[in-house]
């Protein structure tokens, strides 16, 4: 075949087409007190928010082993006991099991659950975050993951404490991914 008469050739960038380009790319300037200023002001106003994120999702999950100092602090619903309850492994050692009524493996299960929804759902967050702005599907993840983590404290029983955690994972299941697409 004829190359002048091929639509493939035709469609295919010649070579000086290749050197202007790869020339035009080569000439960008970056003036380096300005990507200075740019990259303090990247981690003065995105980085310590990010971190606060991460400090507040691993909150939840890990476990401290600071024991109640008596059994009355620890069987204690007074809001204002000053205890550090903030996770559920905190939570367990100051009476949760007995105030929802836990027996055998349910307080297990509950915890299981979280990392089941968590695994499941960060594929998914990453579909979302495509058809949303990142900074718009971690706004309301963050919301969301925050009223969950506050309503957690009003459970009766087994049941809203797992609806709960399964919420919980989900939704911190997209935090991870959300935050790696700012970067």
């Amino acid at each position: 075949m004829d190359p002048k008469t091929d639509p493939t050739y035709l469609d295919a960038p010649d070579a000086a087409d290749e050197k202007q380009h790869r020339m035009v790319r080569d000439e960008v300037y970056i003036d380096p007190k300005e990507e200075k200023a740019l990259l303090r002001k990247l981690d003065r106003w995105i980085v310590p928010p990010v971190m606060l994120l991460y400090l507040f999702s691993f909150l939840d999950r890990v476990r401290s082993n600071i024991p109640p100092k008596t059994k009355v602090e620890a069987k204690s619903k007074n809001i204002l006991t000053p205890c550090p309850q903030v996770n559920i492994g905190n939570a367990r050692l100051y009476g949760m099991e007995e105030d929802l009524n836990l027996t055998g493996n349910q307080y297990q299960i509950a915890v299981s659950l979280l990392f089941v929804t968590y695994i499941s759902s960060e594929l998914p967050s990453n579909l979302v975050i495509k058809k949303f702005t990142p900074s718009r599907w971690l706004s309301f993840i963050t919301t969301a993951w925050g009223v969950v983590a506050t309503l957690t404290g009003i459970t009766q029983g087994f049941k809203g404490l797992v609806a709960c955690r399964v919420i919980l994972g989900a939704l911190e299941g997209g935090l991870f991914p959300g935050l790696g697409m700012l970067f």
